[in-house]
């Protein structure tokens, strides 16, 4: 496999928007986990790039006019605003803004260095003409859109390994033959009303490691290789990970769990650039984990999941089969 040294990071500190008091939103995660990639010698202060505000006719291809003018100028009504479950202000617009743009940025980086994060993203509950979970504007589904539209990609797999399935990515690539959704979610988890993904596999509550690990096994492989992609954006959530799809407890499950998914993923990887997201409506998993420097993509993937923190990251193996 071949890597490039140098990893960048897509970060602002707008990421860690301050928020009223008690509210379930754990935003402090932002801040953390780049301190966290820091302190475990994963990457260095010169990884870190500072992202720029997604343009606007890159959002419009993907989310409504009407939906877009009304946010950016705080006119959501009272039920759009509880659906998306942050107060609406114009730095949490900005916000999202930035994050779209640090997800695009990254896939631009990705396709000279090899690989790229953003500390922030994965909203993939936005549909094209509202918001809902946390998620405002879906960046990833914005990102797949500018890499067609840009020449960059031809055929794209948006891989969601998510405990709640990726309704607004489903919704917004329904009749898109060129982006192929895949949900691998729980069946009775959020949302209740599920959208129609190109394949979505639901498990049902308690699935347990090796039901999950031999669907994932089976699927992947055999996706990748009938569907072509060379440009994955692969979705990952601490708790679809460390939970195995049961979301009531706040444990993790042993490391071979972990382990093995990647080594799934990464087996069948052959020169195809990626994107991983852990989404935005992920909790905060405050797991400190201690091991060497980044050596592969495996033990990265490892911290990624452990910690629950990253929310995206778009990068380019190279591995023999």
């Amino acid at each position: 496999m071949e890597l490039t040294s140098f990893i960048p990071v897509a970060y602002d500190p707008i990421y860690r928007l301050p928020l009223p008091e008690n509210h379930r939103f754990p935003m402090e995660k932002y801040e953390l986990l780049p301190q966290q990639l820091l302190l475990e010698g994963t990457c260095e202060p010169s990884d870190f790039f500072t992202p720029t505000k997604v343009a606007l006719e890159n959002v419009l291809r993907i989310h409504n006019e009407e939906y877009v003018t009304r946010l950016i100028n705080l006119n959501l009504n009272t039920r759009e605003i509880r659906n998306i479950g942050f107060p609406l202000t114009k730095k949490l617009v900005e916000r999202e803004l930035i994050i779209a743009g640090g997800t695009i940025m990254g896939c631009e980086k990705a396709l000279k260095t090899g690989i790229a994060m953003n500390i922030a993203g994965g909203t993939h509950h936005a549909f094209s003409d509202c918001g809902e979970a946390f998620c405002l504007l879906n960046d990833q589904a914005i990102a797949a859109q500018y890499l067609l539209d840009q020449k960059k990609a031809s055929q794209i797999l948006i891989l969601d390994l998510d405990v709640h399935q990726g309704n607004g990515t489903a919704a917004i690539f329904e009749s898109n033959t060129k982006i192929f959704t895949l949900s691998v979610h729980g069946a009775k988890n959020y949302p209740f009303r599920k959208e129609k993904s190109d394949l979505d596999i639901a498990l049902e509550d308690d699935a347990g490691d090796k039901k999950y690990l031999d669907k994932i096994k089976k699927i992947i492989p055999e996706l990748i290789d009938n569907i072509k992609p060379d440009f994955i954006f692969y979705l990952v959530d601490n708790k679809t990970i460390l939970e195995t799809f049961k979301p009531e407890i706040r444990v993790y499950s042993n490391p071979p769990t972990v382990t093995s998914e990647t080594s799934i993923i990464r087996k069948f990887l052959t020169d195809i650039y990626v994107v991983m997201n852990i989404p935005e409506n992920s909790d905060f998993v405050n797991v400190r984990i201690h091991i060497k420097p980044l050596i592969s993509f495996i033990w990265l993937s490892i911290i990624l999941m452990v910690i629950g923190g990253m929310s995206a990251i778009v990068f380019r193996v190279k591995l023999k089969k």
